[in-house]
């Protein structure tokens, strides 16, 4: 699979659980495999990367939440779907990122 068809994958499945609560394990799921996938991205692009850590993606989902073209590609799948997704990103970076930065750093 090419990053592409990944990401539209993703997609696919992300639109069918935005009805649900960002915490919701579905969602969280989905996060994860979010998550892998911009790291790996990141491996491949970013010269000795280290992995994409708390304050990593902290910091670039409060810069992607105010990105009026980035919010414009998600709202184009979906009405609501930005705000959900940034929401539903906090939350695995504050819930399950922060406290298991040494596992998933490494996951590509």
């Amino acid at each position: 699979h090419d990053i592409k068809h990944e990401a539209d994958e993703w997609t696919e499945h992300y639109m069918k659980v935005t009805h649900l609560p960002v915490h919701d394990g579905i969602v969280q799921a989905l996060m994860k495999e979010a998550y892998v996938m911009m790291n790996s991205m990141f491996y491949k692009t970013i010269d000795d990367f280290g992995g994409a850590n708390y304050e990593f993606i902290r910091a670039a989902n409060a810069e992607a939440r105010k990105d009026k073209v980035v919010v414009d590609i998600y709202e184009t799948y979906q009405k609501g779907m930005a705000k959900h997704y940034f929401d539903a990103m906090d939350y695995f970076t504050e819930n399950i990122l922060k406290d298991n930065e040494e596992e998933y750093v490494h996951l590509r």
